[in-house]
Formats: structure tokens, sequence, C-alpha cells
């Protein structure tokens, strides 16, 4: 992955490998958000890259935005948004600072508004949702990890809450490709957890 990043970044120096490194170790973490969940979402962006305004910054917002995380923090999008700025201008990258951090915040998933390359990053990052199911039950198990030191009654609720949330939605995804290629098996995989998390199955 670091080939790629330098290669993202157009530059090979120490500041570029430097962020690398940092971008590495931030992510060395068990459960689902870390280096393997940011590789699936570019794998899927390369697949979409075309239909994005601005194919570089929303790359450089999919390595980022997950790159501060802690599950009892609600406001890890925010900051792993303000480190992006940072990372950014250091990189000599500042103009896409501020597109990168909005695209960031909008994976917080409240908002309805979202636009353009905002739409396309909210998607790619719920794509794991659409996944087969097998791979959705190895994510799901990731998820109960990184809340490891939740009770199991606490965590059903508030599971149960994220994912009847996304369940009302008229749709989980706003982009039409990625909306015909993943809603359907999408809630087919939460109806199927909210069945095992609810005794049901």
């Amino acid at each position: 992955m670091e080939d790629r990043w330098l290669r993202l970044c157009g530059r090979s120096d120490e500041i570029a490998r430097g962020c690398f490194v940092r971008i590495h170790r931030l992510y060395d973490r068990p459960g689902h958000h870390n280096l393997r969940h940011i590789g699936e979402c570019l794998a899927l962006f390369d697949e979409i890259a075309e239909s994005a305004r601005s194919p570089r910054a929303l790359e450089f917002a999919i390595w980022l935005h997950d790159i501060v995380y802690h599950p009892t923090q609600g406001d890890c999008e925010r900051r792993s948004a303000q480190m992006a700025g940072m990372m950014l201008k250091e990189l000599g990258e500042e103009p896409l600072a501020e597109p990168v951090k909005r695209m960031i915040i909008a994976t917080e998933h409240n908002r309805e508004d979202v636009e353009g390359d905002e739409r396309l990053i909210v998607d790619v990052d719920l794509a794991i949702l659409g996944s087969v199911p097998s791979r959705y039950d190895e994510y799901a198990s990731q998820i109960r990890e990184e809340f490891h030191f939740v009770g199991d009654d606490e965590y059903r609720a508030g599971r149960l809450a994220v994912l009847r949330r996304f369940l009302s939605r008229d749709s989980i995804f706003r982009t039409p490709l990625l909306h015909e290629r993943f809603e359907k098996r999408a809630r087919s995989n939460l109806n199927r957890e909210i069945g095992v998390l609810s005794g049901d199955s």
C-alpha cells in the first residue's frame, strides 16, 4: 500500500514516506476500522473513480477518513478531518485540504444532503454493508470486537438501533451505480444481523 500512497502524493521523499508510516501506525488496530477497510474502499474507488469530480481529493479522503477512531468517541470523523488537513499541508496539498475534510466529515452518515464526491465517499464507506454474506458476517464480528468493553445487552441494543436506522432510509446508497450494486444485499445483510441479535435466527 505504501507504493500506492506515494503515487497519490506524487512524491517519494521523507515527508510522504513519513506520512505513510503514521497512517500505517494509526490504522494498526483490531476490528473493522483499519487498513483492510481502507484497502477495500480503495479497490471500489478504482472502479468508480471516473464518477468523481476530484478523484485525487476523493482518494486522499478515503485514505484518511478513519485515521482517528475509537468507538467511545463521537467526533472521530472531525478529528480525522483535522488530521487530514494537517497532513495535506505537510505534503504541499493545501488546495485539497478543505474538500478532503468535507468528504471525511460526510462519513458521519448523519446528513441527507450530501452531493458529489461527498456522496461517493459515503457510499464507498458503506459498501461493506452490501458485501457477500460471509464478508458481512466477518465485518459484524469485527464491529463487536471494537466494542469488546460493552456488555452483550448494551451492545445488542446499540447495534440494533444503528441497523434499523439504516434500514429506515428510503435508500442506503445515494449514487445510482452503488445503489444498484449493493442496496438489495445490504438490506438482506442488515435484516439477517437484526434476526441474529434479536434471537430470531
